[in-house]
């Protein structure tokens, strides 16, 4: 029988020493792109239709419009060859001071279902803690049942649902989960 090997882990992120979180600005459009692209499976379910060749760029001027821009945050999760293979947008102090507004966590299909996004959902979560955040919200279409699974998984309620709204080519109707933030025991 063969044995399976973990990967050493990085004591900052819980992901694989391979894979590094950073921030992402306009100038890495590219490679969200190019990210999208591989996640088409999402943009079907989402929007029923292929990301648009926009998508990237878009994406940093999506928010509401009670949002500022600087309030607006994406990073993303690079392997050692530079590829971007994942991704979360979110909201600082959004809609109150205290929530982060988790609008979007993308993880490569190559990477799902083998801890990738709990482990950068952890990540978050320390982010958000530390920047003061007590609590986190995300929105998941009715549709995404596999998302929903997760995000109940993690710890997320139900807060409240939502009425069918348009989404590309597609009408969805979603649900709002929230996740309390608890004090972290200090690192040893």
């Amino acid at each position: 029988m063969k044995a399976t090997v973990r990967p050493q882990m990085n004591t900052e992120t819980n992901l694989p020493q391979h894979l590094a979180v950073t921030s992402l600005s306009l100038d890495d459009a590219p490679s969200i792109q190019q990210l999208y692209d591989r996640c088409s499976d999402y943009w079907q379910l989402c929007e029923g239709r292929l990301p648009l060749p926009s998508a990237a760029i878009d994406e940093f001027a999506d928010r509401p419009q009670d949002c500022t821009p600087a309030q607006k945050q994406l990073a993303g999760v690079r392997a050692d060859d530079g590829a971007l293979v994942a991704l979360i947008d979110y909201l600082v102090d959004y809609p109150v001071r205290g929530t982060w507004y988790l609008g979007l966590m993308l993880v490569t299909p190559a990477l799902r279902s083998g801890g990738t996004g709990a482990a950068l959902l952890a990540y978050f979560e320390d982010l958000a803690r530390r920047a003061g955040a007590g609590q986190i919200l995300v929105c998941v279409l009715d549709e995404n049942k596999r998302a929903f699974r997760f995000w109940e998984r993690q710890g997320f309620s139900v807060l409240r649902a939502y009425p069918p709204r348009l989404f590309g080519l597609k009408m969805h109707g979603r649900k709002e989960m929230g996740k309390i933030l608890a004090e972290q025991a200090p690192r040893q």
